[in-house]
């Protein structure tokens, strides 16, 4: 890990559990965990069997919590995507929190470590919103947004539309990954509320690679565009 991921772990530790045990005392409010997975699914057609996943955790109250997030993919085996997240939220209103941590992305040939800041939250239209920056050390920078919504269609079938983008500040050609406007992902699942806490789901999930990271990937023998089916599960507890 680099000199900036050791110093914002050292800062994490003092500026997460302490708050949210400050807290928990001051107002009585107990404190609790969450685990979920938003998604946990089979993707195939273009993607040639690939095992992906999107967990989050949190631990806390209310207003004060620690942050986990994992996101990745696995293909015949090996780790194509895998990033996680490690971090302090602070709810600052009633729809909205503004969280601090570090941002790890393991599975490229050449792992990177960002500091990252985020405002996440409720969007009018009732659309699930993350913003993300991202700094790391030599002034290499990042920016993604994330957004999603789920339209019901009865009480048990829920559309679920999705959208994430990212942006680089650098060329890093060594993970394939050019300046500018990377591309998005954008998905579509129709979920089923068999069980309070968990949903099956089918639908679709497009790739598209833009700028710099499209040409990159283009001369290296990677696709640019991948269109998946896709079936999962989603729960909590």
């Amino acid at each position: 890990m680099t000199r900036l991921g050791n110093s914002l772990m050292a800062v994490l530790f003092f500026a997460v559990f302490l708050p949210a045990t400050a807290s928990a005392e001051m107002t009585d409010e107990p404190l609790l965990l969450f685990v979920g997975a938003d998604e946990f699914e089979w993707r195939g057609g273009d993607a040639n069997d690939v095992l992906a996943w999107d967990i989050d955790a949190w631990y806390g109250t209310s207003r004060d919590r620690l942050i986990l997030r994992a996101e990745g993919e696995v293909e015949h085996g090996d780790t194509e995507e895998f990033e996680t997240v490690i971090g302090y939220s602070r709810a600052m209103t009633a729809y909205w929190n503004a969280n601090v941590g570090w941002h790890a992305d393991w599975q490229l040939n050449e792992p990177r470590h960002w500091a990252t800041v985020e405002w996440e939250g409720l969007a009018p239209g009732f659309v699930d919103t993350r913003f993300q920056l991202l700094a790391a050390e030599g002034g290499r920078y990042s920016a993604r947004v994330k957004l999603e919504t789920e339209w019901f269609l009865s009480p048990s079938w829920i559309l679920k539309p999705s959208l994430k983008s990212d942006w680089y500040s650098d060329d890093d050609p060594q993970n394939l990954l050019g300046s500018g406007w990377a591309g998005f992902d954008a998905g579509l699942r129709l979920k089923y509320r068999w069980h309070p806490r968990s949903m099956p789901y089918v639908g679709v999930q497009l790739t598209r690679l833009a700028g710099d990271t499209a040409r990159l990937a283009d001369a290296n023998g990677r696709k640019t565009r991948v269109l998946s089916v896709v079936a999962g599960l989603s729960f909590w507890f």
